[in-house]
């Protein structure tokens, strides 16, 4: 919770992340499959200071306005997944959840949206899922929206497939930022494991 500190003292609460960096963190690692580790630690009175229970309150609540009423959802068996609205609805992000205790099936997907006048739009194409990834992008009004998994192991098993709209300005969040760097970069290395470990 405190920036570049693990344990309590007076000076480390000012230390206390924001509510902004928290949420990025959120999308950066539950968002991308993996768990997000927040470390309560008490102070010399043996509680954890309310400073802290506010900002986890806070934090929660946000969490639970992003995510707690989803546009359209699905699930499912198979490689194409949709969402029907009743009307054009404008969303911003999407999360996707494989029932990851029979494995990490899918390897590529494609998110598509259809427009009021039967267009269809890239949403996002992406690769690895496993028990979640989140998925925020600039605002598009559908009808509907697919899930097409492009490449898998073995048959998707989509345990949920939903989609949103979260008001307020999210670039901070946008995943095309945080990959910016790195994708479609030349990448080399020293040495390699083995097929399919390679640099490319």
């Amino acid at each position: 919770l405190y920036d570049h500190n693990w344990f309590w003292s007076k000076h480390n609460e000012s230390k206390r992340k924001s509510l902004d960096h928290l949420v990025s963190l959120y999308y950066r690692s539950v968002g991308r499959g993996a768990t997000l580790l927040l470390n309560s630690t008490p102070n010399t009175d043996g509680l954890i200071p309310e400073g802290d229970m506010a900002r986890y309150r806070e934090f929660g609540a946000e969490l639970q306005r992003r995510f707690s009423n989803p546009l359209g959802e699905t699930n499912g068996h198979g490689l194409i997944h949709t969402i029907e609205f009743d009307r054009p609805t404008r969303i911003n992000q999407f999360t996707i959840m494989e029932d990851y205790r029979q494995g990490h099936r899918i390897r590529e997907f494609i998110v598509e949206g259809r427009t009021a006048d039967g267009q269809w739009i890239e949403i996002n194409r992406g690769t690895a899922v496993g028990r979640k990834r989140i998925v925020i992008f600039e605002p598009a009004e559908v009808t509907r929206l697919t899930l097409r998994v492009t490449r898998n192991a073995y048959e998707p098993i989509v345990r949920d497939f939903k989609a949103y709209f979260v008001e307020g300005d999210n670039r901070f969040l946008y995943e095309a930022r945080t990959n910016a760097l790195s994708q479609g970069a030349k990448a080399t290395a020293s040495d390699e494991h083995s097929a399919p470990y390679v640099a490319g």
